[in-house]
């Protein structure tokens, strides 16, 4: 092979691969930015939850319930007012910072009454303990997704 039609075909791959990470940076900016506001993808509404969940995570029709790995967790109560939620969250947050310190430090004791916080907590903001909807249906709080009334929308979403 002569030492042209090397060259070019050095030059050729260096574009090709310039041209590859060219149009892959491209393609992330145009993504939509995973925390922007009140968007849709694929029919899933992200970020309209009051009840505060995450927005990367799709929240069922219903708003009851977020869904992530595909197990469903219980959203919190969104009739709470607001400066009650947020307390809650205040402290629900303190509560963990308290676990880690207690994990840090190896004090058993302390582990258990951080841990209990968190526990506490999250039962006043609705997300464990009983259920705050009032219609009678069945709480499917920590399970699979496929495996609840849920299951339909879920396929529906994934193949969207």
């Amino acid at each position: 092979m002569s030492f042209a039609v090397t060259f070019f075909s050095m030059i050729a791959a260096w574009m090709a691969i310039a041209i590859s990470m060219l149009w892959g940076m491209l393609r992330i900016t145009r993504r939509p930015h995973p925390f922007a506001q009140n968007r849709t993808v694929a029919g899933v509404h992200y970020n309209e939850n009051p009840s505060g969940t995450s927005d990367m995570y799709p929240t069922t029709p219903d708003g009851r319930y977020f869904v992530v790995k595909g197990k469903l967790w219980r959203c919190s109560n969104p009739s709470l007012p607001d400066d009650v939620r947020q307390s809650l969250v205040d402290y629900l947050m303190a509560a963990r910072r308290e676990v880690k310190a207690a994990k840090a430090s190896g004090d058993p004791r302390q582990l258990s009454v951080a841990r209990a916080k968190v526990h506490q907590a999250k039962i006043e903001l609705g997300e464990r303990g009983p259920a705050w909807w009032e219609d009678g249906s069945a709480d499917v709080n920590q399970q699979q997704v496929t495996h609840t009334p849920y299951a339909d929308w879920y396929l529906s979403i994934q193949h969207s």
